[in-house]
């Protein structure tokens, strides 16, 4: 009997982790499949769309602050005093050590163990006797992964993968600069999968090719839901955008360069955040040959419906930090040419002059309204090759086929 228990920050609950959704139909290689969410809270419900399947079970524990004398139980633990010692020496060796990290250290110790704890409590009861192969799967490399290395030997588990993304990964994005017990982590996989080159190299670099040979590409895939366009194209130019609308995302780029193009232009962005009342003002500056619509929260089934319905000039991403966007994955296998900023492994996807435009991270009004009409102008051999790029490279039938085949294979060595 094979098992995969899968850890994750809050899938199924809550709204965010939707690339999930593209490998999950893949589970079902599995006997079994427990879902353990680490980061629940107690406001937050399990998605609509989400319809449990006879093989899987969630494992529901709430994810809550100690109290002081619960948080000095959760010192002790999985994560041992040498652990903490061996972190303050990391942030020591790479002069990151200061009271902010060292209390960042040891909140993180103490959460980590007790949601160890919390969860082993809550699924050892679910887990039979019988001959079982388990594998336990992080969906990234933090808060889960942390929780995985104390739970792979309690819940007597043959193998611990993880992949990880862009948060999980770039420690420098972290307002502390800083990612407790990375050294742990690595040391107790048996496999780091990243979704990006970028990611396998800054890896390598950060610890000097220490753990190469425990990190592999594994990239992330999607599942196109419906036909191609096959229609005409629009009188005027059609261009679209998917992301939360954050500082990172740098909407208000495409709103400012809008403002200099001088052609009919219609722009939908999908997506929300906090920055949404920011940009319904600046889209009012914007002249009346721009069309900007900000359509908010989209569930994904309509923003690929969206795809299906109307021929996009194109797909833009103007990210100043990325993994490897799922969004130009889904633009790409509707045919939809990208213009995108060479941030993370976005470059892995966008070829320039190829499928699309790939530009500097730090690119001004004029790269993009040239990068529009370049993409307008060579429309069919930057569509066909988008569709292409996905065929080879994004494809969820047979990324994840091959990946929990091979992990299957794995667990029973």
């Amino acid at each position: 009997m094979n098992v995969l228990i899968i850890i994750t920050d809050k899938y199924p609950y809550g709204k965010g982790e939707t690339y999930i959704e593209a490998e999950r139909p893949y589970w079902g290689k599995f006997d079994s499949v427990y879902i353990c969410p680490v980061l629940v809270r107690k406001e937050d419900k399990i998605r609509d769309t989400f319809k449990a399947l006879p093989y899987e079970t969630i494992v529901s524990t709430i994810d809550v602050k100690p109290g002081f004398f619960a948080a000095i139980k959760g010192v002790f633990g999985q994560i041992k005093i040498y652990d903490y010692f061996q972190e303050i020496y990391i942030l020591k060796k790479t002069r990151r050590l200061s009271f902010k990290t060292v209390k960042y250290l040891f909140f993180m110790g103490i959460l980590s163990n007790l949601r160890m704890k919390r969860i082993e409590k809550a699924i050892q009861p679910l887990l039979n006797n019988s001959i079982q192969k388990r594998l336990l799967y992080s969906y990234w490399m933090y808060e889960p992964a942390i929780v995985g290395t104390g739970l792979v030997d309690r819940l007597h588990c043959d193998r611990l993968i993880s992949r990880v993304h862009r948060y999980d990964l770039y420690e420098e994005l972290q307002k502390t600069g800083y990612l407790p017990f990375r050294k742990r982590v690595l040391k107790r996989l048996d496999r780091l999968y990243s979704i990006s080159v970028d990611g396998q190299k800054y890896f390598s670099k950060n610890y000097g090719g220490k753990y190469d040979e425990k990190i592999a590409i594994s990239r992330l895939g999607t599942i196109r839901k419906f036909d191609v366009y096959s229609g005409g194209k629009e009188e005027e130019i059609v261009i679209v955008s998917c992301s939360n609308l954050i500082p990172v995302k740098r909407v208000g780029l495409i709103i400012d360069a809008l403002k200099s193009y001088d052609s009919p232009i219609s722009w939908y962005h999908f997506g929300d955040g906090v920055l949404r009342e920011e940009l319904e003002d600046q889209v009012k500056t914007l002249p009346d040959t721009v069309h900007a619509h900000l359509m908010g929260f989209t569930v994904n089934d309509d923003i690929q419906k969206f795809y299906s319905e109307h021929y996009i000039d194109a797909f833009i991403n103007v990210s100043e930090s990325e993994g490897v966007p799922v969004s130009i994955m889904e633009a790409q296998s509707y045919g939809l040419p990208v213009i995108a900023t060479d941030a993370g492994g976005s470059g892995e996807l966008v070829h320039d002059g190829e499928n699309g435009v790939l530009l500097a991270v730090d690119f001004n009004n004029v790269d993009l309204c040239k990068a529009i009409d370049e993409v307008v102008n060579k429309g069919k051999l930057y569509r066909d090759n988008a569709k292409e790029t996905w065929i080879t490279m994004s494809n969820a039938k047979s990324i994840y086929a091959d990946f929990f085949d091979q992990e299957l294979s794995n667990i029973s060595k």
